[in-house]
């Protein structure tokens, strides 16, 4: 786990925000207006979020971005007795994004992300108005994608 407060030579100056919802110390930064667009960025193997560190500062702008660190990357805890499999990773997401209660969601997405992403998407964009899984309620979900 990397230290929260370890800035990188200030390349990484955002404040560190932590989350139990899955029962684990997941690390996330929460920048930009709390009534703005949501913006998820979700990175890949084996980065953290700092992979977006250059994202964060011109999306927050006009959005909230939210930039989560998975179970066993960046400042998130990295429990020997957990299960790292991609359903768990998705189950995380999902207990995190209801957790901060994220609804109208874009999502940005690398690598891993992309499975994880699509993961909470498809459990959104598939469940019945009745069904028990929570983020089917209330929630939508864009992708986007980019290339340099």
């Amino acid at each position: 786990m990397i230290r929260p407060e370890a800035t990188f030579g200030g390349s990484f100056a955002f404040a560190p925000h932590f989350n139990d919802a899955s029962h684990f110390k997941m690390h996330f930064v929460d920048e930009g207006p709390r009534d703005g667009e949501v913006v998820l960025c979700l990175h890949g193997e084996p980065t953290w979020g700092y992979l977006f560190r250059n994202l964060i500062p011109v999306l927050s702008a006009t959005h909230r971005v939210v930039v989560p660190d998975h179970v066993g990357f960046g400042r998130s805890e990295t429990p020997a007795t957990r299960s790292y499999w991609l359903q768990d990773h998705i189950d995380n997401l999902e207990k995190f994004v209801l957790a901060l209660d994220l609804t109208d969601i874009t999502l940005v997405m690398h690598d891993f992300g992309g499975p994880v992403g699509m993961g909470i998407a498809a459990g959104i964009r598939t469940a019945s108005a009745g069904s028990s899984r929570p983020m089917a309620r209330h929630r939508s979900v864009r992708s986007t994608c980019w290339s340099a």
